[in-house]
């Protein structure tokens, strides 16, 4: 049974470093760049659309629209 334990956490700790060495993407600065822009304008978006959300608790919306 020890055995078993030691050869399971042997190649527990010893396949998985080979394995995790796939085939990465690869990705161009252009492309970078254009997948930051996505984020930076859905979170953009995200909160404008947050900000006018909260205009409807206001008495005076017109007057919070700066």
């Amino acid at each position: 049974m020890r055995f078993l334990i030691s050869l399971f956490l042997l190649l527990s700790f010893a396949l998985p470093h080979e394995l995790a060495f796939a085939q990465q993407d690869e990705k161009t600065f252009a492309d970078e760049g254009m997948d930051d822009l996505m984020v930076v304008a859905g979170i953009g978006a995200g909160g404008a659309l947050l900000g006018l959300s909260t205009l409807s608790f206001v008495k005076e919306p017109k007057d919070h629209t700066d």
